[in-house]
C-alpha cells in the first residue's frame, strides 16, 4: 500500500514545498523591496555583479556533482516508497543496486555489504565523496574566471571580481580626479569586497555533502527554508549597514563621493563605492555562514535538526553510515573520492560540459552587462531580473529539482510512462502558473513600480523591460521543465547532442548579447539595453525549448547502467509528439485566448478589470483541467472533510444528548 500511496505522497512533498516557499518569499520580496527603495541604480548594479559571480561559480561547481550523485539510490526500494519516491517494490531491485527495468540491477557504488536498516551505506559513501568534489572544482573556477578577467579584461565573456575592483579603482581615481571626496585606502583594501564574494563562494562549496544527501532524500522543505534563510540573513545584514551608515551621514552632515549631491542620502549614506561594495559583500558573507551552519545542523542529529526539516529517514541513513567525526565528512576518503572520480569521470565530464553551456545560455546577458554595462544598466537588469524570474526562484525551480530526482530513479527503474505523465503534468501546471504573470503582469507594470519602489526605479525602459519579461515566463518555465527531462533519462549519445546544439546556441547568443552591450556603451545610464537583452533571452528560451522537443521526441527510451544511460530499443513507453500535442483542449486555449484579448481591452478602471479576469482564469483552470484540480484541491479537501466530518458528527453527538426523547422514543 506504501507503494501506491508513493506518486501521491512525492506530490504532497512537492505541494508542501511549495506553500512553504510561497510564505518564505514573502518575507524575502519584502525585505528585497525594501533595499531597492534604499540603494540606488549604481549601487544594485553592484549588488547584481556580486549575485552574478557567486552563482556563476557554485554552478559551475555543484552542478555536475549533484546530477552524477541524484541517480546513486540512498534507501532501499521499500523504503523509497514510503518516503514518496515513487519507485514500487513490486519493479525494483532488493539488492541496493539500480534496477534496469528488465529484471536485472546494476552493483551498488562499491564493493560493501547489503544495505543495513533499508540504507544502501556504499551509495552514501559515494554520495558523500562525490559532493566534496564540488570544492576543488569550486576552487578551480574561481582560478579560471580570475585568470581570464585579469588576461583579457573587458574582453573576456565570464566575470571577474579582479577585473570589477580594477573597474572600481578607475572610477574611484576619476573621482579624486574631479575633486569630489575620496577616502585613501591601504593598497589591499579596495579588492577586501571582491575577495571576500569568492572565498564565500568556495564556502558554501563545503557543505554540498550535506545539501545533496537532503535533495536525495527529498526533503524539498529543508531545500526550501535554508535558501530562504540565508536570503533574508543576506538582505538584512545589507539593510543594517544602511541604514547604519545614513545614520552616520545624517550626524556627521558628510556628503557623496560620488558626485550624487543629496541624492546620496537615498542610496544609505554610502559615502563612496568601495562602501557600497564592501556592505553588499559582507552580506554574501553573512548569506555563505547561514547557508553552512544550516546545512550542518540539518544532518547533525541533534534535536534542533528535525525542527529545522530533518526527517527519520536522514536520522537512518546517518545511524548506518556515519563513524567517529563530524557526519557526513568522516565518510570522507582521498583512497575512495579518487575511486569515484575514475568510476563516474566520464558521467561527471559530459554534466560538467553541459553546466558550462547552459551557464552561458542562462546568463549570457547576465555576463555581457558585467562586463560591458555600466553599473546603472545592471541596477536595472537586477530589478527586471528579480521581479520577472521571482516566480521562477518561487516555483519552477523547486519543481525541476525534485522532479529531476523523481524522474531519474523512474528512468532507473524502466519506469518511462510514468515520468511521461508526470512531464506533461508539470508542463500543464506550470503554463497556468506563468500564464497568469503574462496575463496580468503587463497592463499594471508601471502601476507597481511606482507604488513598490521609487519613482527613478518606474522608468518607460524598465516597465517595457519587465513587460517583455512576462511574456517570456512560459518559456522560462517549460524550458527548465523540459531540460531537467532530458537530463534525467537521456543516453550519453543524446546528451552530446544536446551540447552539439548548445555551443552552437551559445556562440551565437553570446555574441548577440555582446555585439547590443557595445551598440549602446557603458554611457547607457537610462537602461536602453536592458529590454533589447530581455528580448535575447525570450528567443533563447524558445530556441532552447524546441531543441528538448526535439530530442525527446526523436531519441527512444533509455534505462539506467551504473550511472550511465544506455539506449533501449524503441517503446511504447517514449515520450511521443502526440503527448505534447494534446496537453491543452483547444477549447481551453481559445478561451484563454478571449481572456488575454480582454485584459488587453482599455478600462476606465484597470485594476479592477484585471482582477476580474484574474478570477475568471482561475476558474476556467479549475473546471477544465481535471487532473491539475485533483492535485491542487484534493489536498486541502483530505484535510478539511475529516475536519468537517468531525465537527458535523460532535454537533449530532451534543444534540442526541441535550434531547433524551430522541434516543428513547418510547418513553416520550
Amino acid at each position: 500500500m506504501a507503494a501506491v500511496g508513493a506518486p501521491a505522497a512525492f506530490k504532497g512533498q512537492l505541494l508542501l514545498a511549495l506553500a512553504l516557499n510561497i510564505g518564505l518569499k514573502l518575507i524575502t520580496f519584502t525585505l528585497s523591496t525594501l533595499l531597492t527603495r534604499l540603494l540606488l541604480p549604481y549601487q544594485n548594479g553592484i549588488y547584481f555583479t556580486f549575485g552574478v559571480y557567486n552563482d556563476a561559480v557554485l554552478f559551475l561547481a555543484r552542478e555536475a556533482t549533484r546530477n552524477a550523485a541524484s541517480r546513486l539510490p540512498l534507501l532501499s526500494p521499500r523504503d523509497r516508497a514510503e518516503d514518496g519516491d515513487g519507485s514500487t517494490a513490486a519493479a525494483a531491485p532488493t539488492d541496493g543496486g539500480v534496477g534496469h527495468g528488465d529484471g536485472t540491477t546494476s552493483a551498488p557504488a562499491t564493493g560493501a555489504p547489503a544495505p543495513a536498516d533499508g540504507v544502501n551505506v556504499a551509495n552514501v559513501r559515494a554520495v558523500v565523496n562525490l559532493a566534496l568534489c564540488s570544492v576543488p572544482l569550486a576552487v578551480g573556477v574561481v582560478v579560471v574566471l580570475e585568470g581570464l578577467g585579469a588576461a583579457l579584461g573587458a574582453w573576456s565573456i565570464a566575470p571577474s571580481m579582479l577585473r570589477h575592483a580594477r573597474a572600481s579603482q578607475d572610477a574611484l581615481h576619476k573621482s579624486e580626479d574631479t575633486g569630489t571626496t575620496a577616502l585613501p585606502l591601504p593598497s589591499l583594501l579596495p579588492y577586501l569586497p571582491e575577495m571576500t564574494v569568492a572565498l564565500c563562494a568556495i564556502l558554501m562549496a563545503v557543505v554540498e555533502p550535506c545539501v545533496v544527501l537532503v535533495q536525495s532524500l527529498h526533503l524539498f522543505g529543508v531545500v526550501v527554508v535554508a535558501e530562504s534563510a540565508a536570503l533574508v540573513a543576506r538582505l538584512c545584514t545589507i539593510i543594517c549597514i544602511v541604514y547604519a551608515c545614513r545614520s552616520s551621514s545624517s550626524s556627521g552632515g558628510g556628503g557623496g563621493a560620488e558626485g550624487m549631491g543629496a541624492e546620496e542620502v537615498v542610496g544609505g549614506g554610502l559615502r563612496t563605492l568601495w562602501e557600497a561594495r564592501m556592505a553588499l559583500a559582507f552580506g554574501q558573507l553573512a548569506y555563505a555562514i547561514v547557508h553552512v551552519l544550516y546545512y550542518l545542523l540539518v544532518v547533525s542529529g541533534l534535536p534542533v535538526a528535525r525542527w529545522l526539516g530533518s526527517s527519520s529517514a536522514m536520522e537512518r541513513v546517518r545511524a548506518a553510515a556515519a563513524t567517529a567525526g563530524l557526519f557526513p565528512f568522516c565518510l570522507y576518503s582521498l583512497a575512495e573520492a579518487a575511486g569515484v572520480w575514475r568510476r563516474y569521470a566520464v558521467l561527471l565530464h559530459t554534466f560538467l560540459r553541459e553546466s558550462v553551456l547552459r551557464l552561458a545560455l542562462s546568463e549570457g546577458e547576465s555576463f555581457a552587462l558585467t562586463s560591458l554595462g555600466s553599473e546603472t544598466a545592471r541596477g536595472y537588469f537586477h530589478l527586471i531580473q528579480s521581479l520577472g524570474s521571482l516566480v521562477a526562484r518561487l516555483l519552477f525551480r523547486v519543481w525541476e529539482n525534485a522532479c529531476y530526482v523523481k524522474w531519474s530513479r523512474d528512468a532507473a527503474l524502466g519506469h518511462h510512462r510514468a515520468a511521461v505523465r508526470l512531464l506533461t503534468l508539470m508542463l500543464r501546471l506550470s503554463f497556468y502558473v506563468a500564464f497568469a504573470f503574462t496575463l496580468l503582469g503587463p497592463p499594471l507594470t508601471t502601476t507597481f513600480l511606482s507604488t513598490m519602489y521609487a519613482t527613478r526605479w518606474a522608468t518607460p525602459q524598465v516597465s517595457s523591460a519587465l513587460q517583455l519579461y512576462f511574456y517570456g515566463l512560459p518559456l522560462l518555465a517549460w524550458n527548465g521543465l523540459l531540460e531537467a527531462y532530458v537530463r534525467a533519462v537521456a543516453a550519453p549519445a543524446v546528451l552530446q547532442r544536446l551540447q552539439q546544439w548548445m555551443v552552437a546556441e551559445t556562440v551565437v547568443y553570446v555574441a548577440a548579447c555582446y555585439v547590443t552591450l557595445a551598440a549602446f556603451g557603458r554611457a547607457d545610464t537610462q537602461g536602453e539595453s536592458v529590454s533589447a537583452l530581455v528580448l535575447l533571452n525570450v528567443f533563447n528560451m524558445f530556441w532552447r525549448c524546441g531543441v528538448s522537443v526535439h530530442l525527446l521526441v526523436s531519441t527512444p527510451a533509455t534505462v539506467a547502467a551504473d550511472g550511465m544511460r544506455v539506449t533501449a530499443p524503441p517503446s511504447p513507453s517514449a515520450l511521443l509528439l502526440s503527448d505534447l500535442r494534446t496537453l491543452f483542449p483547444v477549447r481551453l486555449l481559445l478561451v484563454l485566448l478571449g481572456l488575454f484579448l480582454c485584459s488587453r481591452a482599455p478600462h476606465s478602471h484597470p485594476v479592477v478589470a484585471i482582477a476580474a479576469v484574474g478570477a475568471a482564469y482561475g476558474g476556467v483552470v479549475l473546471a477544465w483541467d481535471g487532473e491539475v484540480r485533483r492535485l491542487l484541491l484534493a489536498p486541502l479537501w483530505s484535510r478539511l472533510h475529516p475536519w468537517w466530518l468531525r465537527r458535523r458528527g460532535g454537533s449530532t453527538a451534543a444534540s442526541a444528548a441535550g434531547d433524551p426523547r430522541e434516543e428513547h422514543p418510547k418513553h416520550a
